[in-house]
């Protein structure tokens, strides 16, 4: 049986004590005896190591106590254990009763995850980024990409989903580095949204490493490409492809910017196109001037009002493309016929033709400002990516490209913008010469 004493000291009672060491800091002892007699004398720097030591010898004091008695109950040794340490804390702060404890539990704590199963949070998750009015190709990329998550982990709660399962389908089939770093990054988009509704206690993706990417450079078309291109367009289904081939190259218009053009915003008398901010990539509103060769290009067509990018242009557009040589690798159930008409085709650079366009104009007018104001990029990246990569001769030339009658590419060399006004100085100067020559002439007769 425990021995107290009035004074609270005794068997199996342990105190805590605060004093000063001979350094001059604060600790904290505790002491006491164990019920076989012991004298505890143990000290800790912190109070908290100190609290949490008088709990396991109140602990071991309350085990030893029961021990040897015969109790008849539906826990198993762990069980009682972790209920004799439970009242061992409780009575420390004064409370001796488990269950009211275990009652008082029950009526206020909350769970702090909204539990809530893989598809319903990318459901939730694709309808407030719908309702935010993201751009569509932003919401296909998503889409295409959560929904393999929710193929694989449909039914799993979010807040147990893993590193190693978002590995497993970013790295499945071999994927090019760059291509494993977009859809990591649409797991972290998605996770965050996770954590910030409280459905994840952490965003997974984030513990995921960035695969290194080298940086590829900037490919461009040659001039006689460029021609060859816009023959085809041309000769394609009465020219219904010439306008988007003509801003995308002359104007370096971005494809998702043209899928969003309409004719009101190009005005060929001013020699402007504008891209509104709902257009834009950056949601910004930006004027892009005309080159005097892109306007006859485009004449025909807004009288007719070709649409920029109408209905099954991504058919047309390969057709072009194979047309010049151009075209994507045949599918695995492709026909053989199709396997040999594109075994030959070379492969078609990302965003070649506003690539050439913006190459061109940059190393016309040596000025990355104003090249990045024209085409809606930042002059840093202009500076980087786009230097040198075109002679003087082939970028005034490539402003040179015009159609002739028929609307096809027009044969030998165009006078220059710079040569038309010479030659327009040269006319009036004549004229002037002639009136004054005539008005002499006049005056002498006289």
């Amino acid at each position: 049986m425990k021995l107290t004493a009035a004074n609270g000291r005794g068997k199996g009672v342990f105190r805590i004590v605060e004093f000063s060491n001979p350094s001059g800091g604060t600790a904290y002892r505790v002491t006491g005896w164990t019920l076989e007699g012991e004298r505890i004398r143990q000290n800790f720097k912190t109070h908290l190591e100190a609290v949490t030591r008088k709990q396991e010898l109140e602990t071991q004091t309350a085990n030893l106590e029961t021990a040897g008695q015969t109790v008849f109950t539906r826990l198993n040794a762990t069980e009682v254990n972790d209920a004799e340490g439970a009242l061992s804390v409780l009575r420390t702060a004064g409370h001796d009763s488990l269950r009211q404890a275990a009652e008082f539990f029950i009526r206020n704590w909350r769970d702090p995850l909204k539990r809530i199963a893989t598809v319903e949070a990318v459901r939730t998750f694709m309808a407030e980024k719908t309702a935010a009015n993201r751009r569509r190709r932003h919401l296909d990329s998503l889409r295409q990409d959560l929904d393999r998550l929710v193929e694989k982990f449909g039914r799993k709660p979010v807040h147990e989903l893993t590193k190693s399962d978002l590995l497993a389908l970013i790295e499945a089939e071999n994927r090019a580095p760059r291509t494993q770093n977009h859809i990591r990054d649409r797991f972290h988009n998605f996770l965050g949204w996770c954590v910030k509704n409280g459905y994840a206690p952490e965003n997974r993706a984030a513990l995921i490493e960035k695969k290194s990417v080298d940086a590829g450079e900037i490919v461009v078309l040659t001039n006689d490409l460029v021609k060859k291109l816009l023959e085809a367009a041309v000769g394609f289904k009465d020219g219904k492809l010439v306008p988007y081939f003509a801003l995308a190259t002359f104007c370096a218009i971005r494809p998702d910017e043209l899928a969003r053009l309409s004719w009101e915003q190009i005005d060929l008398k001013e020699k402007q196109v504008t891209i509104t901010a709902s257009a834009a990539k950056k949601r910004g509103r930006r004027v892009v001037d005309m080159p005097e060769n892109c306007i006859p290009w485009l004449r025909a067509h807004a009288t007719r009002r070709t649409p920029i990018r109408g209905a099954n242009w991504r058919r047309d557009f390969e057709s072009v493309k194979e047309l010049c040589g151009f075209g994507s690798p045949a599918l695995e159930d492709a026909t053989e016929e199709e396997k040999k008409r594109k075994a030959g085709l070379k492969v078609w650079p990302q965003d070649v033709l506003r690539h050439t366009g913006i190459s061109c104009h940059y190393r016309l007018h040596e000025d990355e400002g104003k090249t990045a104001a024209w085409a809606g990029n930042s002059p840093d990246m202009i500076h980087t990516h786009y230097r040198a990569l075109v002679s003087a001769k082939d970028a005034a030339a490539f402003f040179e490209i015009v159609p002739d009658a028929k609307g096809r590419v027009a044969k030998g060399k165009k006078k220059s913008s710079k040569q038309k006004i010479v030659a327009l100085n040269s006319v009036l100067a004549s004229g002037s010469e002639a009136s004054r020559t005539e008005r002499e002439s006049s005056n002498s007769k006289v």
